[in-house]
């Protein structure tokens, strides 16, 4: 009988880019072997929005298309992401979200905050745990620069 190799790294990308099925089959394949990453890993700092639509089930190349300008796209990013890293949590459950520093022109990713029963924040912009809502401010500063201040 013939053997295919795999290696470790390969089965790990495959786990973590593929389909519920795709990790189904790994799972069995391998069972006990693969860490199964957590929605934080698997939310890159690199690709943040393309790996949410990954998730989502979206097609990257058309969220932006009912957009009108930089603020819109911004605010559509920040929702994607947001709603991959609640895992199909209720928003109106989700009390964190990511807190920044407004310095001169410009602003840059503090920490997390919690509303406690009233929203500061749009439902759709929170997260469910305090690490969830670092990683939403530091992989999508950027765009939440763009969305606080309109630039």
């Amino acid at each position: 009988m013939e053997k295919l190799e795999i290696t470790k790294d390969n089965a790990l990308k495959a786990y973590s880019d593929g389909s519920d099925s795709d990790r189904e089959l790994l799972d069995r394949l391998f069972p006990g072997k693969l860490k199964k990453l957590s929605i934080i890993d698997r939310i890159s700092a690199e690709t943040p929005v393309q790996d949410a639509c990954k998730i989502l089930g979206l097609d990257f190349d058309c969220i932006h298309d009912d957009c009108e300008d930089k603020y819109e796209e911004a605010e559509k990013d920040i929702k994607v992401v947001a709603e991959a890293l609640r895992e199909g949590k209720d928003p109106k459950d989700c009390f964190y979200y990511p807190y920044f520093y407004r310095s001169g022109g410009g602003v840059s990713f503090g920490d997390y905050d919690a509303d406690g029963g009233y929203s500061v924040v749009g439902a759709r912009l929170r997260v469910d745990t305090p690490e969830k809502a670092r990683h939403l401010g530091k992989v999508l500063e950027p765009q939440y620069k763009t969305y606080l201040t309109g630039q």
